[in-house]
This record gives structure tokens, C-alpha cells and sequence, in this order.
């Protein structure tokens, strides 16, 4: 690893303790924070329109010099208990300026003011959205970190469910995709995962839901099949290493086309951090977006 790498890996794991440990208000204004934080690096040049739901607030953010005709559906991570616009404008921007196109912002209801089902409610609305202003399903890339990652694919089954038309494709980065906590990485990288602990992420899990077997909450217990091609992103540390690949093992013997990449060394949500050892998966990513955005068909 790189030496700035190392060295924020290791600032990470001490405030560990800290992090797993704050109330919810001044964990959410930290995460606020760090969405600000993910902006310094990007002079982006674009354009911001707040959208009122009522409920929620979402921001739709437009490249100024748009190379694309499809849209990035964003949801945010934060174990569906914290993360404001402020926060998922920050990787929301990253994405519109490394891909060209619009991307919608979605700052879903989080719990435990509003358990399950108002993200998947709210992701629902704001998805209907984009259709209303125009966009083909087709040329909608979905995009998440975290619970984030795990809601786009609870809003895909949903979607198929409903009758309607998959998005062209998913991006989702250590997706939260078992609420049970039923992964054997919960015990085998619980030393090594500098970020995340079971018994926090377990507080998370019953303040969104009374029920986390429920397939809209746990996507990994869903039937996948019929769902849009993906790409899975996640870090070896993580104690939510399993939820990547059994999520993606499922996938596949759904019949589905998906891809996994287990970053070495990496931690929760490591694309969001800037670091050097993220940077070709981040283009990576954002060339699958483009593909779908810029109406390249998926195969």
C-alpha cells in the first residue's frame, strides 16, 4: 500500500472506538462532513437542483459539459441510519464529473425516525423521477455504498416485482446485502476491519427493521433472477466481505451478469476515500456507468 494509504488506514482504526460508539446526530453530522471532504479534490463544474419530495430531499447534479444521455441513480450508505444530501452530494459529484452524466442524489428517510420499508419507498419515488423527466431505464445507472449498495438491489427485485424495467446496470460498493449478519467475515475479519463492528452495525440493522430476513430489507435472501448486469466492489478487511460474495454467487446462479472484485487490503467503502489503491476500480466503475449512460448496449 501506498504510505498516505497505510497511514489513513491506520487513523481509521483508531477512531474505531469512537465512530461505532457516537450517537446517531453527531455521527450524521460527521458523515456530512466527510461528503464535503470528497468534493476538495474536484473543481466539477456543474450544476445543482434540489428536488422537494415532501418526505425527502434529493439533489439532481448536472455536468455542465454533459457528455451523456442517461443518468446515475445514487443512493448512499450510512446502514440506512445516517447520511444527509450533504454527504451523498459529495460522491454524487465525484461520479457526475468522472462520468459526464446527471446524477440523482437520493436522500432517502433514514431510521430510526422511518424504519423499512421508507428507503425502499423513497428510492422508489425518486427512481419514478428520472422516468418522468424522460430517462429510458435503460440508460439509468444505479450506484450505492454500503446500505446504498444493498438498496439498489432491493429496489431492482422491487421493480422486477412491480413489472417494471430494470436499470441498465448496477455499481455497488461493499453493499450491505444481509442484515442478519449472518457472513462468516463477521468473525473472520472482525480484527482486521479497521472501520466497522458487528455489534454497531447490529444496532443499524434493528433500527430499520423488526424483521431483517425480509427480502426488500436483506436483498441476499431475494430472488435475483431477472436482475440488471452489476459489479461488485468490496475490501478484503471488511467484516461485510461476505455479503459481496455471496451476494455475487447468487447472482450468478440466478443467471444474472454480475462481476466481483475483493480489493486487498481495502476497507469499507475504500472507492469513497480517494486513496491511489482505488483508483482503477473507481475508473473502472465509472466506465461501466458510461457504457449504460452514454447508450453503449450492455451484453
Amino acid at each position: 500500500m501506498e504510505l498516505a494509504t497505510t497511514l489513513l488506514k491506520k487513523q481509521i482504526r483508531l477512531l474505531r472506538p469512537i465512530t461505532n460508539s457516537c450517537p446517531v446526530g453527531i455521527t450524521r453530522a460527521a458523515q456530512d462532513k466527510m461528503g464535503e471532504l470528497m468534493l476538495r479534490p474536484y473543481d466539477a463544474d456543474v450544476t445543482e437542483k434540489d428536488i422537494d419530495f415532501g418526505d425527502f430531499m434529493s439533489t439532481l447534479i448536472t455536468p455542465n459539459s454533459r457528455t451523456s444521455k442517461g443518468a446515475v441513480f445514487y443512493l448512499h450508505g450510512g446502514g440506512y441510519v445516517t447520511g444527509g444530501l450533504k454527504y451523498c452530494k459529495g460522491f454524487g459529484t465525484v461520479l457526475a464529473a468522472k462520468t459526464g452524466a446527471p446524477v440523482l442524489c437520493v436522500a432517502y428517510r433514514l431510521a430510526p425516525e422511518h424504519p423499512f420499508p421508507a428507503a425502499l419507498d423513497d428510492a422508489l419515488r425518486a427512481y419514478d423521477y428520472l422516468l418522468a423527466l424522460g430517462y429510458e431505464p435503460k440508460d439509468i445507472a444505479f450506484c450505492g455504498e454500503s446500505a446504498g449498495g444493498g438498496l439498489c438491489f432491493s429496489l431492482a427485485v422491487k421493480l422486477r416485482e412491480l413489472g417494471k424495467s430494470q436499470p441498465g446496470c448496477i455499481v455497488a460498493i461493499s453493499p450491505w446485502t444481509d442484515l442478519t449478519l449472518s457472513g462468516a467475515s463477521h468473525t473472520s475479519n472482525a480484527d482486521r476491519d479497521p472501520s466497522l463492528t458487528t455489534a454497531r452495525l447490529r444496532e443499524q440493522a434493528d433500527m430499520y427493521s423488526a424483521d431483517c430476513t425480509d427480502p426488500h430489507v436483506s436483498p441476499l435472501f431475494a430472488d435475483l433472477s431477472g436482475l440488471a448486469p452489476s459489479k461488485i466492489y468490496v475490501g478484503s478487511d471488511e467484516i461485510l466481505l461476505d455479503d459481496s460474495v455471496n451476494m455475487y454467487n447468487k447472482l450468478i446462479e440466478s443467471g444474472d451478469s454480475s462481476s466481483l472484485v475483493i480489493r486487498e487490503d481495502m476497507w469499507h467503502a475504500y472507492m469513497l476515500f480517494g486513496v491511489k489503491e482505488a483508483e482503477a476500480d473507481l475508473r473502472e466503475a465509472c466506465g461501466f456507468i458510461s457504457e449504460v449512460t452514454s447508450g453503449i448496449q450492455q451484453t
